[in-house]
């Protein structure tokens, strides 16, 4: 009986070991266990990193997860690491790992003849199906993003030459995606700001940049995870479009930058943090923003369902942008604007209706709105349903301003609860309310000249105010002939 079992653990060891092989690994030398393997019948696909050939038999490297280092990627910050991460990312398969070593550099040279490659066809890393990164804190990093002065200056994506327009560190389509301690960062300085006519305007602890590139690129995702990630150094360090479901928890962007070859007469070409178009049902949780020059939050446009909570501090131009796009909930704190607004809502023409605001802003010292909702001339749409409690002090425009620029729409079904302090250092305003504005505005006052100001033709169903103010307020409504106002 003993001899028999001896004869069959004999047996099974056997077959076991026909089973499995070793082999050695092409970069680090060392022996790998492989499994034999029926997912490949062809010699061309044996790279001898994930597949391997022996006795006429073809066998699958054994792994939790792929590394960069499986490929060859150096991770020194100097060696371009292109190639080897992009072959890791092709050949990972639905679902895997690809775990970054944290202590490295990972860098990308973007190598090219200098002359003309389609977008999507120049040296971005990207990934069109489902995996987990695991970056652990390593860097991403790639040489800085050139513009070519012989392509025509309008030419943003087309001539003959190379531009890394469009470009991004790391670009991403398909469903279910987990990025987890991300580090990305396009390498843009601070730099001297330009203004619409491309003249220095003095302004120099922000990036400034030559074409419009991100740093991550989110196109037509779904389901995508992002936690304790930090992007910084693009013209645009997070940038979404077409996407739904998406989720950042604990997300760090700073010096969204100028794209200075694209300025035109009506666009200085700044960046925002992170920018999202025709996307839906997304949470940014816990945001920190710092000298983005835009906006550190552009919802922007045709979106819906977004939640977002956080803050910023000493953005440019505004804190948070919503444009034609509807079910926002915002818990948002913007800090020292050196440019322009905290929040600015925009109702604008285009095929979706700015509508369904909620939630909560503070703002701190802008140069000046707190909050401005601003309804375009040439909109086709009403602005409506804004239920906001806001807290501004040291603006220096003012701190609440509804304007309405529109002939024939409205700002509509308004529900605001303003306390205002110190506002308007520059005009003595704490709100100002402009043209037909329909709803409630409720709030207390203090320190400044004027509680609030009414201007223009108001609706037939004028906004009503009930505004408290301390001693120190002048003049607790100022009312223009032509604009009427319902005093609770």
């Amino acid at each position: 009986m003993k001899y028999f079992i001896l004869i069959a653990l004999c047996f099974f060891l056997k077959s076991q070991a026909a089973k499995t092989a070793f082999f050695e690994d092409i970069y680090s030398k060392k022996l790998v266990l492989c499994k034999k393997t029926k997912e490949i019948s062809s010699d061309k696909f044996v790279d001898n990193i994930i597949y391997y050939k022996k006795n006429n038999f073809y066998y699958k490297r054994i792994y939790k997860h792929l590394t960069p280092e499986m490929f060859g990627a150096k991770g020194d910050g100097v060696s371009d690491d292109y190639k080897a991460i992009q072959e890791m990312l092709d050949k990972g398969e639905e679902g895997c790992i690809f775990y970054f070593d944290g202590k490295k550099t990972y860098y990308n040279a973007f190598a090219n003849k200098g002359l003309w490659i389609e977008p999507l066809k120049r040296n971005i890393w990207q990934r069109h199906k489902s995996a987990t990164f695991l970056f652990n804190g390593a860097k991403l990093r790639r040489r800085l993003p050139e513009w070519n002065d012989k392509n025509l200056k309008g030419n943003y994506n087309e001539g003959q030459y190379y531009t890394d327009d469009h470009t991004a560190l790391l670009y991403l389509t398909g469903n279910n995606y987990v990025i987890d301690n991300a580090d990305f960062n396009s390498g843009l300085q601070l730099g001297n700001l330009l203004d619409t006519s491309e003249k220095p305007t003095g302004v120099t602890d922000y990036a400034v940049g030559t074409c419009m590139e991100m740093g991550l690129w989110l196109d037509h995702c779904k389901d995508v995870t992002i936690t304790n990630s930090q992007f910084t150094n693009s013209v645009f360090p997070v940038y979404v479009t077409y996407s739904s479901n998406l989720k950042f928890l604990n997300l760090t962007l700073k010096y969204a930058a100028q794209a200075n070859r694209r300025i035109n007469p009506n666009d200085p070409a700044i960046g925002g943090g992170i920018k999202l178009m025709n996307s839906n049902n997304i949470i940014l949780e816990n945001v920190y923003g710092y000298r983005n020059l835009n906006d550190t939050i552009e919802i922007e446009t045709l979106n819906k369902n977004i939640t977002v909570t956080g803050k910023s501090d000493y953005d440019y131009d505004n804190s948070m942008v919503i444009i034609s796009s509807q079910d926002i909930k915002i818990d948002w704190e913007a800090n020292n604007v050196i440019h322009g607004t905290g929040l600015l809502i925009i109702g604008a023409n285009n095929q979706l209706a700015t509508q369904n605001i909620t939630g909560k802003i503070k703002v701190n010292n802008t140069a000046w709105c707190g909050v401005l909702i601003w309804l375009y001339k040439d909109t086709n749409s009403n602005i409506q349903n804004i239920n906001l409690d806001i807290n501004t002090s040291k603006t220096h425009y003012t701190g609440l301003y509804i304007n309405n620029e529109s002939n024939n729409y409205l700002i509509k079904d308004i529900n605001i609860n303003h306390k205002s302090f110190n506002d308007g250092t520059g005009t003595g305003i704490a709100r100002m309310i402009n043209n037909s504005v329909e709803g409630s505005l409720k709030g207390t006052t203090s320190k400044t000249n004027t509680a609030v100001q009414v201007s223009g033709k108001s609706s037939k169903k004028p906004i009503s105010a009930k505004i408290d103010v301390t001693k120190d307020v002048k003049l607790k409504y100022n009312i223009d002939k032509s604009a009427t106002l319902k005093i609770l």
